[in-house]
């Protein structure tokens, strides 16, 4: 419906042919001397990346909803891009700069003084400075206005194709597009306004008229559900009935009051019929050709590593999830088509190696014990391993992974992890009403009750492995302790170690030349106070119970101790 041009601040309120354009002045020109047919198969961008590697067009029409041409989360998302990565996606749409000698500069070069604007019910205060960066000032308004800088680029290219022009000779810049770089206040009945000419003025009021859509009462011949938008200013074109499920789309049809007709989605990267527009089809096509999904918004450190990695056109390649964060924002997650992609706080990570990644589903992923990803998965000779919030995935090479959960986890890696004595898991962690324990490839980690972690280490966990003698010493209530001996005499002497370990019903002994053996019962106490003139055990306790009484024997190196009936201790010099 075209209406009465009524004050400047409305002046792009009306519906405008610009959105029949194809997308740029660029895309004209391939088209006048090509033909439309060169056009489809020659990508109109590349990845977001700091680099110039052409990508296979990736916007489908099967994928273009009229109703949901691009999410709220990722329209009105103002920490889209830095001012950093907006000027690396810049210099990556046109590496060398083809200009005119009269003409104006790329925009990957431009700079101008900006001034500054209060804070009103659409944007904060803008901060004006000298010699600002395009970049910068996409960046900058983007995050006052509450839009998404990559939203900017694409309206830039979609109105003027200035982010792309001097990256042909064909496509050069020019003030033109300069002055009316977002169209914005350049009504179908009125010439544009030259108040709001140029890149910023384009770029802030631009941006900020789509916060106006959204808060302003006088916006109200569209709403969200369902409303009739013509394919075309002619009336004989006809029109649809569009069902606008949020805020952003429907922005886009107050900015640009057309839908596209089968003929312009069928013809993606050409042109359609006499009835096809392409503004909004070309917003859809541009974004995600150059940020993968106008859907799903891909953000901070996972941006960090995607863009990394080529971003959509990279292993990973396009969001298939919306971005899971807990509570506090500490901790993300996101799903691509090539992968899992994660971050802690400002780090960035891959979940890449598979088994994790199906070990971690498995488990119930972030809702699951093991819960949020912590770090990326490493690997050694002695074993890979990778942290989450609640614990850890970890094997030796080529052996089945193995949940280590969180308060072992923090001991083990007390004690170095995969690269300490303890070695990487061997088997899945045993709970019970008294403790927890898991047995590592150097010995256990056993959590009581009390939350106290105790080690059981090398021969010492050989022997406390099994049943039986788990049964005769209990838990660890203490460390080993390691010290040297004799064994033999005279010339047969020969100097040993001897680690022995306190439990709550006894000890185990280790001998290095030896087999490893407990002391339980009484016999703990004998052999406690008579240690020296005994020496080491060379056999395990043995007992006798007779008339609700017992006896207890055992060999030691240097002498054999008997607790009698009566508890009375017998060392007998062996």
């Amino acid at each position: 419906m075209l209406r009465t041009y009524e004050t400047l601040e409305n002046t792009s309120d009306l519906p405008r042919r610009r959105g029949l354009r194809l997308a740029s002045f660029a895309l004209t020109a391939v088209l006048a001397t090509a033909g439309a047919a060169s056009l489809a198969v020659t990508p109109i961008a590349v990845a977001p990346v700091a680099h110039a590697t052409a990508i296979k067009p990736v916007a489908k029409a099967s994928e273009f909803d009229p109703g949901n041409i691009v999410s709220n989360a990722v329209f009105f998302d103002g920490a889209a891009l830095s001012a950093a990565q907006v000027q690396a996606f810049l210099k990556a749409r046109v590496p060398k700069c083809n200009k005119s000698a009269s003409g104006p500069t790329c925009l990957r070069d431009y700079k101008q003084s900006t001034p500054s604007i209060a804070a009103d019910a659409y944007c904060k205060k803008y901060a004006g400075s000298s010699n600002e960066s395009a970049a910068r000032i996409i960046y900058k308004v983007g995050k006052a206005c509450g839009v998404s800088q990559k939203a900017l680029l694409v309206l830039l290219e979609k109105e003027q194709s200035l982010v792309t022009s001097g990256s042909t000779t064909l496509n050069m810049p020019t003030d033109y597009k300069y002055l009316h770089a977002t169209g914005f206040a350049c009504p179908d009945t009125a010439p544009c306004d030259p108040k709001y000419s140029g890149i910023f003025y384009q770029l802030y009021y631009g941006a900020r008229q789509y916060q106006r859509y959204a808060k302003d009462p006088f916006f109200s011949w569209r709403s969200i559900g369902k409303n009739n938008i013509g394919y075309n200013p002619k009336a004989s074109c006809g029109s649809a009935t569009v069902n606008v499920q949020n805020q952003a789309t429907l922005g886009l049809y107050y900015y640009t009051p057309y839908v596209p007709n089968a003929a312009a989605l069928e013809h993606m990267y050409s042109t359609g019929d006499s009835c096809s527009s392409y503004g909004n089809r070309n917003f859809f096509r541009i974004f995600n050709d150059w940020f993968g999904s106008t859907q799903r918004p891909v953000r901070g450190a996972i941006q960090k590593v995607w863009i990394a990695n080529s971003s959509h056109a990279g292993k990973y390649g396009r969001p298939s999830t919306v971005p899971k964060c807990n509570a506090t924002g500490t901790y993300c997650v996101q799903r691509f088509a090539g992968g899992y992609l994660a971050s802690r706080s400002a780090t960035g990570f891959a979940l890449a190696n598979t088994a994790f990644v199906t070990k971690w589903v498995a488990t119930g992923s972030t809702a699951g014990t093991l819960g949020w990803p912590y770090s990326k998965a490493a690997c050694n000779s002695k074993g890979c391993r990778q942290r989450f919030t609640g614990g850890e995935l970890a094997a030796k090479p080529g052996k089945a992974l193995r949940i280590v959960p969180a308060k072992i986890a923090t001991a083990w890696r007390a004690k170095k992890h995969v690269n300490g004595a303890l070695g990487a898991p061997i088997k899945n962690a045993v709970v019970k009403s008294t403790h927890t324990r898991q047995r590592f490839a150097g010995g256990f980690i056993v959590i009581q009750k009390n939350g106290k972690a105790r080690l059981v280490l090398q021969s010492l966990a050989t022997a406390w492995a099994k049943a039986s003698v788990r049964s005769a010493v209990g838990l660890p209530t203490g460390n080993r302790s390691c010290s040297g001996a004799t064994t033999g005499k005279g010339k047969k002497a020969k100097k040993i170690t001897v680690c022995k370990q306190k439990f709550a019903k006894g000890w185990l002994v280790a001998q290095s030349t030896g087999k490893t053996r407990y002391v339980n019962g009484a016999m703990a106490s004998a052999w406690r106070k008579y240690a020296k003139k005994a020496g080491y055990p060379v056999g395990n306790t043995k007992s006798v119970r007779k008339h609700g009484k017992t006896k207890f024997t055992q060999t030691f190196a240097k002498a054999k101790i008997t607790v009698d009936y009566n508890g009375k201790v017998i060392v007998k010099k062996r």
